[in-house]
Formats: structure tokens, C-alpha cells, sequence
């Protein structure tokens, strides 16, 4: 592939006010692509610019119906004179269960394969019209959520605090869960839906970002979580050469066991039909399976999720909860890994007789950091160093800042409020997009806006010159880390610095 430059960074509802004039008045932003015009509306940035938001823009058919576990098919131009994209009716999220508000249970719609597109204000000289003399470089952000779950709105992505920066930013949706990557291992449903609904937006971002006024020759992607794995995975399709020059994975990793393919997916796909009711689903060949499950009703996937891993504990179920950790961290072929996974973290621990319980937790978040995020970032380091047929830089950072608000107060609501669990999963997604339905803003010129500041100023300068904002000398075949700490200064609260063995926080 002729990618100019990758970076491989892995790290360890009220809505944004809206102003806009009339929806078919002159004073609201308007784009015009093959597919037909749109309006939008004026959103505000962190700082107080105005900019233009197109919020859910259609890029495919709607996957229902025949196209339920198909490939995305693009979508035909709309119909309307002009597209409302001015998000007054928002679209409905892909299909799931919220993770971080359970309470809400399954929500979303099949319909679901929109994207969102972020553009600055650019003034002429005395001028309060776009400017057209200069592309833009574009931020594409595709969402984590464990494959399951995840929104690209922004209530949970918003473009704030990245729009004050001269950037273009694209948040897209694609088919989870079941939706998105149930396969029969076979042409009757090939899976990967998911993966293919993030290219398919790809391509349309390369077909139309010119008439938003980014340069379709300068887009990076940049993803959390499952999101950065599908940015490594997307790196690694041939099919993709063209649609992208940069690639940013945070907390994400390809090589990862949970985001490698199944050993027996028609084997999966079968035990989802027996637990949304299809009668003999394990004799039926596997394209009259798939087309049982097409007239399945939506919502039954989602709360079938959860037989999949359902282990009450005790003594008898503390087998599927061994097998099912080892299938998570992707040793389950071999006979002697829980006895040295559990001489290795646990020790002598005599207190794990039937089952893992809460006293438990911070063994096993080592386990899973060490097993799902510091391991394969560690070897897909090596490999792109060392393999890479275009050697392109790659460049690796740790997010090591505290601030006043933690993504564990929504993975672990119920906890001591004055328990410190660090800097956790998620945590430097703060400083990158907005999140009002989870977190309030920052106030002004406090240490936080300015890590804010600086640390988009890191993922823009890279979209847009495709060099870290220093030179990180190579130790060998791995690259020096780049962390980003607190420091002692409130002038200067973020410091960074250079560490010549690699660490990592998640």
C-alpha cells in the first residue's frame, strides 16, 4: 500500500447547543455533493467559533430487510430538494445496549448508517464567506464500544473541542453486535459487516470531502478502543489504498484476541438463532439460517446478547468463568495457561476458590492491560518497524494526565467516589471530543482547557503534516514513548517527555 505516513498511537443527554437560523432560511450552512444538497446548522467550538455541522448524512442503503447481514450498498441521491442534515431529528444510533447508560436497555434502529461532518468557519479577508483557497486536512473518527455498542453523536463525539482548529471532522456509524459481525464462515453471510459499513464511509469521505473543503489527499483516521483496532484493521485492506494517509489508534489494537476472527463462526451464529427462538437451527444449511435470522425481530439479537456469557458464581460455574477469560484473552487451545495465568497475577492467592469476585478487580484489570492492550501493541510496534513495506514513521505516546473527571465514574458508577483508579480506558477521549450526556464542559482557561488545547493540537498537527510535534529518536527497532503527564506548573499543567522503555496505562 503507498500510504505516505502511519502512526500507530495506542494509549493507555443534553446536546451541544444548536444555532440556527430557519431550516430553509439563508442564514444556515449549505453543501451540495452528487448525491444533492444539504443544509446544516452553526454549532460553537470550545472557544466560542462559530462552525458548520452536517449531522446524519447518509452514506449506504439502509441495511434491513435483504441487506441484513449483506454487504452496505451506497446509498441512492435522496429524493428531497434539499437534505435536512441540520440534526433538529436526530438519527437513531446502530442497534444495542448502551454500556455506558445500561439503564436505557437496547436501543437504535437497523437504519443507522449516517455520518456527521464537522467544518470550521474559513473567513476571506474581510469576508464572512468559506473560503475556498486552501483544503483542509480531515479528521475521520470511528467510535469504540467493544463492537457492540458505541455512538458517533455528538452527544458522546462531539467536534467542539477539535473545531478550533483548522480541521474538517467526520464521525461515522456502522452495524454492531450481531448486525455487524455475525458470519456462517461462508458466502451466506461473510461477516464483517461493521468493518465494511467504515470502509464504504471511507469511500465517501474520499468522494465528497473536496465539497466540504478538505482535501481528499489528506485524511487521517483515528479511532478509540474497537474503534482503533478498526483503524489498524482498516490499515491493513489493501482495498483502502488511496482513502487514507494517516491512521491514529487509541487503546486500540488489531492483534488483539478480542478483535480477531472466531475459529468456528458458523458454530456462533448457530447458537444466536437458538437464542432468539429459530427451530432447528442446527440442522437447516446455512443460507435457509440466515435468512430465518433476517426475520428475526431486531431487538431479540441484543437482549440475546447476554446468554453468551451468562455465569452466575459459584463453584460449578467457575469453569465457564475460566474458559470464558481464556477465550477473551485468547488461550484457550492450550492446557497449561490458567495455571500459569494464575501463578503469574495471582500468586497464592487462597481467597479464589469458587469464583473472581469484586476483591479481584485490579488483578484482573493487569491481566486484561497486560494480555489485550500492552502485549499486541508491543508486537504490532515490531511488525510495522520492522516489516512495513513502505516504512512509514510510526510514533507511539502515553496519555498519562489526571484530571478532575474519569471515565470510572461511568465504568464503575457505584464505587467509592474517593477510590482512585488512575488514569483509566477512555480517559483521554476527554481532551479530544465532547461528551455532554457523560461529563460537563471545562471551564475557560482552566488546566484541563489547556490539555485540551495541547493535546489536539498533537492529533491536528499530525493530520496535517504527518510528523509527531517532536522528534522521537528510535531505540532499536522500537520506537522512544511519548507521555503526556501532569506537571507542577498551572501555567503549563501538561508536560512532556520522552521515556526510553515502553509503558502503558489503560
Amino acid at each position: 500500500m503507498a500510504f505516505r505516513t502511519v502512526v500507530i498511537l495506542i494509549l493507555g443527554l443534553v446536546c451541544s447547543p444548536v444555532r440556527a437560523g430557519s431550516p430553509f432560511g439563508r442564514n444556515v450552512p449549505r453543501v451540495c455533493i452528487a448525491d444533492g444538497c444539504m443544509h446544516g446548522s452553526w454549532m460553537r467550538s470550545l472557544h466560542g467559533e462559530r462552525y458548520e455541522a452536517f449531522v446524519g448524512v447518509p452514506f449506504a442503503k439502509p441495511p434491513v430487510g435483504a441487506l441484513r447481514f449483506a454487504n452496505p450498498v451506497p446509498n441512492d441521491p435522496w429524493t428531497e430538494a434539499e437534505l435536512d442534515a441540520s440534526g433538529r431529528n436526530p438519527r437513531a444510533p446502530c442497534m444495542q445496549q448502551n454500556l455506558f447508560l445500561p439503564e436505557r436497555g437496547v436501543e437504535g434502529k437497523e437504519d443507522c448508517l449516517y455520518l456527521n461532518v464537522y467544518r470550521p468557519v474559513r473567513k476571506k479577508k474581510d469576508e464572512k464567506v468559506n473560503s475556498t483557497t486552501e483544503s483542509l486536512p480531515t479528521l475521520v473518527y470511528i467510535h469504540g464500544g467493544g463492537y457492540l455498542a458505541g455512538y458517533n453523536s455528538p452527544l458522546v463525539a462531539g467536534a467542539e473541542k477539535l473545531m478550533d482548529h483548522p480541521v474538517i471532522v467526520v464521525t461515522i456509524a456502522y452495524r454492531l453486535g450481531a448486525f455487524g459481525f455475525l458470519s456462517t464462515g461462508d458466502d451466506a453471510a461473510s461477516g464483517n459487516y461493521g468493518l465494511k459499513d467504515q470502509r464504504l464511509a471511507l469511500r465517501w469521505v474520499h468522494r465528497n470531502i473536496g465539497a466540504f473543503g478538505g482535501d481528499p489527499q489528506l485524511v487521517t483516521i483515528v479511532g478509540h478502543s474497537a474503534g482503533g483496532a478498526s483503524v489498524h484493521l482498516q490499515l491493513m485492506d489493501p482495498g483502502n489504498e488511496g482513502l487514507f494517509q494517516r491512521a491514529i489508534s487509541l487503546s486500540g489494537n488489531a492483534l488483539t484476541s478480542w478483535s480477531a476472527p472466531r475459529t468456528h463462526p458458523e458454530e456462533l451464529a448457530r447458537r444466536q438463532a437458538e437464542f432468539v427462538a429459530i427451530k432447528d437451527s442446527q440442522r437447516m444449511n446455512t443460507s435457509a439460517l440466515v435468512e430465518a435470522l433476517r426475520g428475526v425481530e431486531a431487538e431479540l439479537f441484543v437482549s440475546s446478547y447476554k446468554e453468551f456469557t451468562d455465569t452466575d458464581c459459584s463453584k460449578e460455574t467457575f469453569v465457564q468463568q475460566k474458559t470464558l477469560l481464556l477465550n477473551v484473552l485468547g488461550g484457550a487451545k492450550h492446557s497449561n495457561a490458567f495455571p500459569l495465568l494464575m501463578e503469574r497475577f495471582f500468586g497464592n492467592d487462597s481467597t479464589i476458590e469458587d469464583c473472581f469476585r469484586k476483591e479481584h478487580v485490579n488483578t484482573l484489570t493487569e491481566v486484561f492491560n497486560e494480555a489485550l492492550f500492552l502485549y499486541p501493541l508491543t508486537l504490532s510496534i515490531r511488525q510495522h518497524a520492522q516489516h512495513a513495506r513502505t516504512k512509514a514513521p510510526v510514533f507511539l505516546y502515553m496519555f498519562n494526565y489526571k484530571g478532575p473527571y474519569s471515565y470510572s465514574s461511568v465504568f464503575a458508577p457505584d464505587d467509592d467516589k474517593s477510590q482512585d483508579f488512575g488514569i483509566v480506558h477512555c480517559d483521554e477521549l476527554l481532551y479530544l471530543l465532547r461528551a455532554p450526556i457523560l461529563f460537563p464542559d471545562f471551564r475557560r482557561n482552566t488546566p484541563d482547557a489547556h490539555v485540551t488545547r495541547k493535546f489536539t493540537d498533537l492529533i491536528v498537527e499530525f493530520a496535517r503534516t504527518g510528523v509527531a510535534p517532536k522528534d522521537i529518536e528510535r531505540a532499536g527497532d522500537f520506537p522512544r514513548t511519548l507521555e503526556l503527564v501532569n506537571s507542577n506548573s498551572t501555567v503549563e499543567p501538561l508536560e512532556q517527555s520522552e521515556l526510553n522503555v515502553l509503558c502503558y496505562i489503560s
